[in-house]
């Protein structure tokens, strides 16, 4: 009789991890949708007086274009698996 209510608890704690996981995605892509706004502000201002060099704009939203697609690739796999978990009665 112990073993259902181990596995109900795993199963608890595989749907709050899932949903902390699912909530961490959420606050990248917002930073991401925010940073949209900075960029768009931004002005490409070349090397920095002390030699530091400082990526341009165009170089950022680069990257940012690829964190998107990567991000967006994540979520994808992360649904996929979501809905394997819903089938095996989120066992992990």
């Amino acid at each position: 009789m112990v073993a259902p209510v181990v596995s109900n608890q795993v199963n608890k704690h595989a749907v709050k991890k899932y949903g902390e996981f699912q909530q961490a995605i959420a606050q990248v892509k917002q930073v991401l949708d925010d940073s949209t706004r900075v960029l768009s502000g931004m002005r490409d201002s070349g090397n920095h007086p002390s030699g530091w060099r400082i990526p341009d704009k165009k170089e950022l939203s680069t990257l940012k274009k690829r964190a998107e697609k990567q991000l967006q690739t994540l979520r994808a796999a992360s649904k996929k698996y979501e809905a394997e978990l819903i089938a095996n009665g989120w066992k992990v």
